[in-house]
């Protein structure tokens, strides 16, 4: 195209801007809108790969056992208890003292990958039995108290020690 025509085309612009325009600045030019689009298509690339790695790491996981994930995505029913399985719970009757506590063994269930034993922890008049999953500043509504006061301060004033137990 002519000047004149690009002129013309911008409805009679005043020659002195187009020759303004016109001149090689280095410092306008940012990038050339073919490298941005290689820069965003680079960026899409490494997220495809980074989220395919991801997924891969997780399948090969899961395929191998690794942390217990099949365990854990077992059991389809949640809660609902196969004939077979329940026929391998065997009631059991084993107790242990230890002083201010006591343990009792009440159920067992085995199979060929799985061990599952159920265990009743108490405590005497001077010991008081916690979740292990919570701490001493946990309110004393976690063991079925009334009241928002922490389980330490609870413990001082009832003169009771703290036993911290596994619950599953």
């Amino acid at each position: 195209m002519r000047r004149e025509t690009i002129s013309r085309a911008l409805n009679g612009l005043d020659d002195r801007f187009i020759s303004e325009s016109a001149q090689f600045c280095p410092d306008g030019i940012r990038e050339s809108p073919e490298r941005i689009t290689r820069k965003r298509m680079k960026r899409v690339i490494v997220f495809a790969l980074a989220a395919s790695l991801v997924l891969a790491v997780g399948a090969a996981a899961y395929a191998a056992n690794i942390f217990g994930l099949r365990q854990l995505y077992a059991n389809p029913n949640k809660g609902e208890m196969p004939q077979e399985a329940a026929e391998l719970i065997v009631t059991q009757d084993a107790e242990i003292n230890g002083e201010g506590w006591s343990a009792r063994v009440l159920e067992s269930y085995c199979d060929e990958s799985t061990a599952v034993v159920t265990v009743q922890v108490s405590g005497d008049e001077k010991h008081l039995v916690v979740p292990i999953d919570e701490d001493e500043f946990s309110p004393v509504s976690v063991i079925g108290l009334t009241g928002d006061e922490a389980l330490c301060d609870y413990s001082r004033r009832e003169g009771v020690s703290l036993l911290f137990a596994e619950t599953a």
